[in-house]
């Protein structure tokens, strides 16, 4: 239920599992596209913000922490076609 994970929500978007903060944009995407247009409007809002805030001067990452906004890895990945999954459904 997307109710459970939106409470987990940081300000960069939902962490990806309890291991950690971090998260993954393609799997935000995917997951909050099967929500509601709130649900996924919120997400897409602090992906955004994560993008436009992050200090990583790198290709678009999709690896990255949902409280400093730093890139964990990842980056320029074709993974990232996620991000445009509403699309497909």
């Amino acid at each position: 239920d997307l109710k459970h994970h939106d409470s987990l929500s940081n300000e960069y978007g939902v962490p990806l599992d309890s291991r950690g903060t971090f998260t993954k944009a393609d799997w935000l995407m995917w997951v909050y596209s099967l929500g509601t247009e709130e649900q996924l409007n919120a997400q897409i809002e602090k992906l955004w913000k994560f993008a436009d805030e992050t200090e990583d001067r790198v290709p678009f990452t999709d690896w990255y922490d949902t409280l400093s906004a730093k890139q964990q890895g990842f980056q320029a990945r074709p993974v990232m076609g996620g991000i445009y999954a509403k699309m497909l459904l």
